[in-house]
């Protein structure tokens, strides 16, 4: 019988070479403790594993959270934990909070406050922790071009700029596209990104009439690449100079692409005034947000309400004490006529973050 290797699919390969994602991003919930095995697995606060310690008995090895917790009250074996594993490794026990809403032990996402797994996070626990990505890096003041005033596409165009992203004729051919090589708009030069946004004859007038030319040409060298000459412009910008700059460098880049899909041959005054315009809609689109927000949030005047007919209503509030890492809550219940019902207060530690506490 012919039992032929199957090759998996492309998805399930690339699932299953992410699976380090998922074995380093969960972290179990600590319920009753019974379900989690004490050594190899994430149930600490800070996500690390404990390993069994060389000089073990042979029985700790079959060991589980539930066995390191107090037999009346779900609190920590503080003694235990610390003549077992020292002080160093029973510290990061004991700072591991323990909450009596949870019941059950059940695996989560540690990345995430709400313990659900998201793709963001997971890019991020893999751009930042797992992956080196230092040659793909470009250095430059990125906070420099998110902070411009300026429409999201057009700040996502001067990203893409700036990572050598754009799809001009070099950078296609360098990609093993087959086109020609010579700049579109002027069919003379090679089309880089240094000849389609400065250095074309096309575009220069462009930014005459931006009254930037100066400032641009005084940081135009031989050794530039379109990265740095970007960041050294916007560094001496003023904040509406740098408004304009980006958006005229977008509307270049919409010029270019217009003669080439549409041969549509357009005036440096075109690409300047379309610059212009777009820049003065998303401003005027920004004020008048601002203005509804602003009107929006005035402020009113907060009261409390009584619950509806044959209900309660409970009201609660955390508080954090970092010298004695200890969080207090406290809590109010009042009946449909406003009336007193019940209330308590009370300490537990270690202390956690606020969404945490409130929840």
């Amino acid at each position: 019988m012919d039992c032929g290797y199957i090759l998996p699919s492309y998805v399930w390969r690339s699932i299953w070479s992410a699976k380090f994602v998922v074995t380093n991003g969960y972290k179990w919930s600590i319920g009753t403790g019974h379900n989690i095995p004490l050594w190899g697995s994430r149930w600490i606060t800070d996500g690390s594993i404990l390993t069994i310690p060389n000089n073990a008995d042979v029985n700790l090895s079959d060991m589980r959270v539930v066995d390191i917790l107090g037999t009346t009250v779900k609190r920590w074996n503080s003694s235990l934990i610390t003549n077992m594993l020292g002080d160093q490794e029973g510290s990061k026990i004991l700072q591991t909070p323990l909450y009596d809403s949870v019941s059950q032990d059940k695996i989560i996402w540690r990345f995430e406050k709400n313990g659900k797994y998201w793709v963001k996070s997971a890019y991020r626990y893999c751009i930042e922790d797992t992956l080196d990505i230092s040659h793909l890096q470009v250095q430059g003041n990125w906070n420099l071009i998110w902070q411009i005033q300026a429409p999201p596409k057009i700040k996502n165009f001067i990203w893409r700029l700036c990572r050598n992203c754009i799809p001009t004729r070099t950078r296609l051919l360098q990609k093993g596209v087959n086109c020609p090589c010579n700049c579109v708009l002027c069919d003379d030069e090679t089309e880089d990104s240094l000849h389609v946004f400065m250095f074309c004859d096309t575009v220069k007038q462009a930014w005459y009439n931006t009254g930037l030319w100066p400032i641009i040409q005084q940081r135009l060298t031989g050794d530039n690449n379109m990265a740095e000459l970007v960041f050294s412009i916007l560094q001496v910008l003023a904040s509406e100079q740098m408004s304009i700059f980006v958006t005229v460098l977008w509307s270049m880049w919409q010029s270019r692409n217009n003669k080439l899909w549409r041969n549509q041959t357009e005036t440096a005054s075109a690409v300047y005034d379309r610059a212009c315009t777009v820049l003065t809609e998303w401003q005027s689109v920004q004020a008048e947000q601002t203005e509804s927000i602003n009107r929006q949030l005035q402020p009113a005047e907060i009261k409390w309400t009584k619950p509806s007919l044959g209900r309660y209503k409970c009201n609660i509030d955390a508080s954090f004490s970092s010298e004695l890492n200890k969080v207090g809550i406290g809590t109010c219940i009042r009946d449909d006529q406003g009336r007193f019902v019940l209330a308590k207060t009370e300490w537990f530690s270690p202390t956690c973050d606020v969404e945490m506490d409130e929840a």
